[in-house]
């Protein structure tokens, strides 16, 4: 990616490099709260990084929890597919819609965990593991009333998917998890 010196340009590098206190700054300095550089708006950069403080400032500032990126995904499917379980969490109480979906891939947030969880049981994946962090994602998504057998378009229902992979992760899915707080490590 180019490097993009406009305020839009700099509010949204700032929010992937988890630097809220400049995020505040652009704010403070008008830099719209929604602003986009390069198809990439600051809310979901901040999302793919776990941002929570990035986070906090954007929504605080305003910036629209349902945006959708170049490729139609809410910050909070971006949040869940890089396994930032603490973004989730913040992201659901402010007000993200735990069943979004985006377009056209049909992609929840549900699913987006999955993906990114699969993604990590190959050896060439670019994606940390962080198995706990999107147990704990999907904890907090089901429990916000994300739905694990809405399955948008012609693809399979997440639970589907999560049966597929077994384990606590498909316990989860059809509803019979272990409290992550309660779990042995």
């Amino acid at each position: 990616m180019l490097q993009d010196s406009s305020p839009a340009g700099l509010l949204v590098a700032a929010a992937g490099a988890g630097d809220a206190e400049r995020v505040r700054e652009l704010l403070a300095a008008g830099v719209a709260p929604d602003s986009e550089s390069q198809g990439i708006f600051a809310i979901h950069r901040a999302a793919v990084t776990g941002s929570v403080a990035a986070l906090q400032a954007l929504v605080a500032a305003g910036a629209h929890l349902e945006a959708l990126n170049q490729y139609g995904q809410t910050a909070l499917t971006q949040a869940a597919f890089y396994g930032n379980a603490e973004a989730v969490v913040f992201l659901l109480s402010a007000g993200a819609n735990p069943n979004a979906h985006a377009e056209p891939n049909h992609q929840t947030p549900l699913r987006a965990i999955l993906s990114g969880w699969t993604m990590t049981l190959s050896h060439r994946s670019p994606l940390p593991a962080k198995d706990e962090e999107r147990f704990a994602a999907a904890w907090a998504l089901i429990q916000a009333g994300a739905d694990p057998h809405f399955g948008p378009g012609d693809h399979p229902p997440p639970a589907m998917m999560a049966e597929a992979l077994g384990g606590e992760i498909g316990r989860l899915f059809a509803g019979s998890p272990t409290d992550p707080g309660q779990r042995p490590r």
